[in-house]
């Protein structure tokens, strides 16, 4: 039987996608080590959204959220393509509202979004066990990342990085 880890679960403040998170990951991860065994806390410390590279020891909802996350890519991929060659031809429909927007800050919130969106669907299978607590990990790491945006920084690295060219 999977361990269970109700008073853990049942303490950590609820995450809203367009709010700031009341705690942060290094907040999360010592009060893991107060509740998890050491064989779920060697997982749970592994987990990283950012991270594609399907290991042997990932567990099931690591591999689900990393198959999504690179059919997501793929897409990103094949849009991009797409925009580059034709006219004519559509996106996939997983990321076209995403070239729809506005902005590079605006794109990245919509792929956060969906991204944060596809843990939310697969989140409500999951209770008080080590599965809950890593998809929990990975909202609080994509919110964190929504939160780091800063518009001025962006803006300034963004004109430094892009040449403007008038013809």
């Amino acid at each position: 039987m999977a361990n269970k880890y109700y008073y853990l679960i049942s303490s950590l403040p609820y995450l809203e996608f367009d709010k700031p998170p009341t705690i942060n990951r290094e907040w999360l991860l010592d009060e893991a080590k107060k509740w998890l065994t050491d064989k779920d806390l060697n997982i749970f410390k592994s987990v990283d959204v950012d991270n594609l590279s399907m290991l042997s020891s990932d567990t099931d909802i690591i591999k689900e959220q990393k198959a999504f996350e690179l059919a997501l890519r793929k897409d990103l991929k094949e849009a991009r393509i797409i925009k580059r060659d034709s006219l004519d031809e559509k996106p996939p429909s997983q990321v076209r509202d995403i070239f729809l927007k506005a902005n590079p800050l605006e794109m990245e919130k919509a792929l956060l979004k969906k991204r944060w969106d596809f843990i939310e669907e697969i989140d409500l299978d999951y209770h008080f066990d080590l599965n809950a607590l890593i998809l929990y990990c990975m909202k609080l790491m994509i919110i964190e990342r929504l939160f780091s945006f800063n518009k001025k920084d962006g803006l300034h690295v963004f004109e430094n990085s892009c040449e403007v060219s008038y013809v």
